[in-house]
């Protein structure tokens, strides 16, 4: 199981170092960028309310949120395709705007990285936007865990269509999750050595 966790690690750190030269879309960085105030970033997958697994990851340039959905993409084998860049909103929250040729449109893809595989389109919808969330709001909110809202939309500026699982998400509503129910105050967050260790 160790050599499995080296591997999920140096896949992360050679994922960050590549979104550093680009990114997703290729952005160029300007005066508003958004950027963490350190050059690490924590990734976190999984689903709210349940487990998130966290992936430390480091890069030689602070981390965008489009470098860490960038780096959510390549660990996963997910399509998180942009359409635009990810801003800050009228409500100070973070509003990310997806492309039609991402995951969240286009289902299961035909190979499943192993480390990350869920069982369905609905598992696979919710695992992406509550990792992003999760993820944005860990690295994103100036030492204030979790208070930063995270607002999704579609290519058009469109709410979130996900007609193959019959939801909606609102663009004028900070996510929380696609299952009213969950309370994401329950989320339990692990270390790749533990769960490396219950696998054991």
């Amino acid at each position: 199981m160790k050599k499995k966790l080296i591997s999920v690690l140096l896949a992360c750190a050679l994922v960050c170092s590549m979104t550093a030269c680009g990114g997703n879309g290729g952005n160029v960085a300007t005066e508003d960028t958004i950027q963490t105030e350190t050059t690490s970033a924590n990734i976190y997958i999984g689903m709210l309310g349940k487990t998130m697994t966290e992936y430390p990851c480091e890069n030689s340039d602070n981390m965008t949120p489009e470098m860490i959905i960038s780096t959510i993409a390549g660990m996963t084998g997910w399509n998180l395709d942009l359409a635009d860049k990810v801003i800050e909103n009228e409500n100070g929250g973070l509003t990310v705007c997806f492309a039609s040729t991402s995951s969240l449109f286009t289902g299961l893809p035909e190979s499943q990285t192993e480390e990350f595989a869920v069982a369905d389109e609905e598992a696979l919808i919710t695992t992406i936007l509550d990792s992003i969330q999760y993820t944005l709001q860990q690295n994103f909110s100036n030492g204030k865990s979790g208070t930063l809202d995270i607002y999704f939309c579609m290519e058009g500026n469109q709410p979130l269509d996900l007609s193959s699982i019959g939801k909606t998400v609102l663009m004028d509503q900070p996510y929380t999750g696609l299952d009213e129910s969950v309370n994401g105050a329950k989320t339990q967050v692990v270390t790749l050595e533990e769960t490396d260790g219950e696998k054991e």
